[in-house]
């Protein structure tokens, strides 16, 4: 009994070293991430993709309304669309990485997260040409050794304090849009998806987009930035 007990002590503050307070201190208090931004206006970020049918639809809406905009993408996803990465880069906007595969730091071991994280750096980059600067884990969760490689590899993260719930295929763009402009106001980082999500979901999320372009200019007064 002596050796479960332990055994299960021994897991408890494994799990609480590893996963629980690292998610804390960076998820929930924000210390050590950006949960919002520091410009007199809102940040517009997008996660999970490139994808080839919704990211260039987001993209027109982006350009017909001038608004800048951060892509944090998926690597394999990157790997396999890189004209649509090129794409975001014409168009202006910020590339940020969601690592190389979209997966849950809380069930990676430490040598599996550094090898994740470092892939998906060394992907977009090899696409781009340029240095990657900005991370977001998948589901804005943490473990001590992607809190050490942010150290190590001298990133920032960007988390959100604005979200839609649009990976959800019921919400449907009114919900979208209205819950992102009641929620949202100077310094917001907002977040989206132009992939990944429920079977269609980005449909809604493209059809959303265009509301929350104009209104947050014309009723809430504030004006689009990027994250830099």
């Amino acid at each position: 009994m002596d050796l479960y007990r332990f055994i299960g002590k021994f897991l408890l503050l494994f799990i609480a070293g590893y996963i629980i307070i690292p998610d804390i201190v960076l998820r929930c208090i924000g210390i050590g991430s950006w949960k919002r931004q520091n410009a007199l206006g809102v940040a517009l970020t997008f996660d999970d993709g490139p994808h080839p049918e919704y990211t260039p639809k987001v993209l027109d809406i982006l350009e017909r309304y001038k608004v800048p905009a951060t892509f944090f993408v998926v690597g394999e996803n990157a790997q396999a669309y890189p004209e649509i990465i090129k794409e975001i880069q014409e168009h202006g906007h910020q590339l940020g990485m969601h690592c190389q595969q979209h997966l849950c730091s809380w069930f990676l071991n430490p040598w599996t997260t550094w090898k994740k994280w470092d892939e998906g750096v060394a992907t977009l980059e090899q696409l781009t040409g340029q240095k990657v600067k900005w991370i977001r884990p998948p589901w804005g969760v943490f473990n001590l050794a992607l809190w050490l490689w942010l150290k190590y590899r001298k990133k920032k993260v960007a988390l959100w304090n604005v979200m839609g719930y649009d990976w959800l295929a019921h919400r449907s763009p009114e919900q979208i849009a209205q819950r992102i402009l009641n929620k949202t106001s100077v310094g917001s980082i907002v977040l989206l998806h132009d992939a990944g999500g429920q079977p269609r979901a980005p449909e809604n999320t493209i059809c959303a987009l265009e509301k929350i372009c104009q209104k947050v200019v014309i009723e809430k007064k504030l004006s689009f930035v990027n994250l830099d």
